[in-house]
């Protein structure tokens, strides 16, 4: 008998599904603190916010260019 590779990733789906499950749970019951939502890059550094601003009010940029950043 052969090993079976696909019984294998899905033993490991298996376990991130459960561990993913049991957190939740956790969250649920308030013992884990829920993550904070991350902070945008124009938070963090006010001067990107308005250099994208001045981009679109004065070079016409579109506001899809947004969805060019990085996460």
């Amino acid at each position: 008998m052969g090993h079976d590779l696909f019984q294998e990733c899905r033993k490991g789906q298996e376990r991130l599904k459960a561990g993913s499950l049991f957190i939740r749970y956790l969250k649920g019951m308030g013992l884990v603190a829920r993550p904070l939502p991350p902070t945008s890059p124009t938070q963090i550094w006010p001067l990107l916010g308005a250099f994208r601003t001045w981009m679109q009010d004065q070079r016409g940029v579109a506001r899809s260019i947004a969805s060019y950043c990085r996460p």
